[in-house]
């Protein structure tokens, strides 16, 4: 078995007759996009400049019309309506996003709810709905959750409350038994929407209320493209592909967050040195920002991300903040202790194919973030589980650019666990501590099995766009690239397989992390490259210098004392023999 980087699968190979750029960009951009299947001026002028014009309509969303006469009988009556939204950011951001809509429509009684991550579990749960039926609540809309809450539902129906559900999961064979259900992936929608987060499906909900209040005359104060810096947190955050209308309202919603009028983001962009930023990317939400919000959740200690989102007032906004760092301070600080226990478990639990870790000193609430860290450094699927008395609750992943599914791997042990769910590269399971060895036998058995099948192929550890060369990363690719902003799933930010490279120098940096100096072998041109955590110990490199190398980069801007330049980001890199 064979270790090999390939060309990324899905791209169109390059015509050997490649045409005339429409727009004078370097060539590597041009034949970039031609693997993307953007080969004319119209094709360019879209991706760079797409339009709001072109928005489908939100009366193509089956229920959508429906669930809005329903809202709008709420609001003409005076009824009391609840969001009730998902604990990650997807869905925090869609109860902010709705709260305000629904505000700016006119609705004066409002309630929001989400349930505890950890004490309450993902769901519609039926608890909830009797609390809300107490306070007088009569409406309530769902976002990003509910597809598969069919017993709250019942509970509702039961207690006279109508539930428009929206959301964009998979549902179950039966859907619930709601007002309506407004999901563009329940298997019977012909929007062609599928794409959108739960906060999108929430964002277009509000596009069609808007539509129906004037329709009716009612005069309102909503005003769209404000909310779009909430539904690009939701995007990015939630890792749904960013094609059409995701690409089009992320892409002017980037601008929005930047320049955002909300008090809590405006604080946090500012701690994070984001503020004064020429431009947002979308690997600034989804790398630098995301983490820190995600993190409340993860330790549910009281101040959650929507917090942050609804708060007005700036004072107590920078306060949060405040909180929101020391928070994440320590969310690290207990991911880190988990990490070193686990490494230590994993290095002294002998399987091949897979590694398992747990522990009653695991916080519940970064187990996946554990589970991810692991799988990179063992390049074996993961699975870290947190140990509460005799339950097991745990996460699951995959190394990167490897195909297990785990939702195969655990219905495979489904008989030792109490439960399983998520997708291919990221799954959650518990079970009780007797089933533990039960469950690392049948994991053996799946995985051994898997190894068998692997065995006569050449695995690929890294995916590239294209190759390239440092002379390819002229003055002007900084500024093109930054033109097919955003970069995302389904888009994904380009990786370069580096050719004709040496490495000229390099600076060990803090953390172990280290800045090289790349050289052309032939024009013997440099640049300046990133290595987070190498593959290689600082002390063995420099043997190395004056060595030519193969490495797969993303190219980068990189801000510093008021200067952009561009710098490479060092994916995975090997010495040639």
């Amino acid at each position: 078995m064979q270790n090999v980087w390939a060309q990324k699968p899905k791209l169109t190979k390059l015509s050997s007759n490649l045409g005339e750029s429409p727009y004078k960009m370097p060539n590597i951009i041009w034949k970039l996009l031609n693997t993307r299947d953007i080969t004319t001026e119209e094709q360019v002028d879209n991706l760079i400049q797409p339009s709001l014009k072109d928005l489908s309509h939100p009366y193509k969303i089956d229920d959508m019309e429906k669930s809005c006469e329903r809202f709008l009988k709420a609001l003409q009556e005076g009824e009391h309506v609840c969001v009730y939204g998902d604990f990650d950011l997807d869905g925090s951001s869609g109860v902010a996003l709705l709260n305000q809509g629904l505000k700016d429509l006119g609705f004066k009684k409002i309630s929001l709810y989400q349930p505890k991550r950890l004490s309450e579990g993902y769901g519609v749960h039926s608890h909830a709905i009797e609390s809300l039926k107490e306070q007088g609540v009569s409406l309530i809309i769902t976002v990003d959750v509910g597809i598969t809450g069919n017993e709250a539902v019942d509970t509702a129906n039961k207690l006279g409350i109508d539930v428009v559900i929206t959301d964009h999961h998979l549902p179950k064979e039966t859907l619930p038994n709601a007002y309506t259900v407004v999901n563009p992936n329940k298997g019977t929608c012909p929007s062609g929407l599928g794409h959108l987060c739960g906060c999108g499906v929430g964002f277009y909900f509000l596009m069609g209320l808007k539509i129906k209040l004037e329709e009716n005359n009612i005069k309102h104060n909503l005003n769209l493209k404000s909310l779009l810096d909430l539904f690009t947190i939701g995007t990015l955050t939630d890792l749904v592909p960013l094609v059409g209308e995701n690409r089009s309202l992320v892409k002017y919603g980037l601008l929005e967050l930047k320049n955002t009028k909300r008090p809590g983001l405006k604080a946090l962009l500012k701690e994070l040195t984001l503020l004064g930023k020429p431009a947002l990317s979308s690997s600034d939400v989804a790398i630098r920002f995301a983490p820190k919000l995600n993190a409340l959740s993860r330790l549910e200690r009281g101040l959650l991300p929507l917090d942050i989102f609804i708060e007005e007032d700036t004072a107590k906004a920078k306060l949060l903040i405040s909180e929101v760092i020391e928070n994440n301070a320590l969310r690290r600080k207990l991911q880190d202790q988990a990490m070193t226990e686990a490494l230590e478990i994993g290095e002294t639990f002998v399987d091949e194919n897979f590694v398992l870790a747990c522990s009653e000193d695991f916080h519940q609430g970064v187990v996946g973030l554990v589970a991810t860290r692991l799988s990179e450094e063992f390049k074996k699927c993961s699975f870290i589980g947190s140990i509460k008395g005799d339950k097991v609750t745990g996460s699951a992943r995959i190394p990167k650019e490897t195909t297990f599914n785990l939702v195969d791997a655990l219905e495979h042990c489904k008989d030792e666990l109490e439960g399983f769910g998520g997708h291919a590269p990221a799954a959650g399971f518990h079970l009780h501590i007797d089933k533990l060895e039960g469950f690392m036998g049948k994991l053996k058995e799946y995985f051994d099995k898997k190894a068998m099948e692997e065995l006569d192929k050449d695995v690929v550890t890294g995916f590239y766009d294209l190759e390239a060369r440092l002379d390819d990363f002229t003055s002007a690719y900084l500024p093109w690239v930054k033109k097919l902003e955003p970069f995302g799933v389904g888009f994904e930010e380009p990786i370069y397989s580096l050719q004709e490279t040496f490495l000229e120098s390099y600076k060990e940096l803090k953390g172990g992390h280290l800045r090289l100096v790349l050289a052309s072998t032939v024009t013997r041109k440099t640049m300046n490259a990133i290595w987070f955590s190498p593959s290689i110990k600082p002390d063995e490199i420099p043997q190395y210098v004056g060595k030519p190398l193969n490495a797969l980069v993303e190219a980068q801007a990189n801000y510093f004392a008021g200067r952009e330049t561009l710098q490479l980001m060092v994916k995975k890199l090997s010495f040639n023999a």
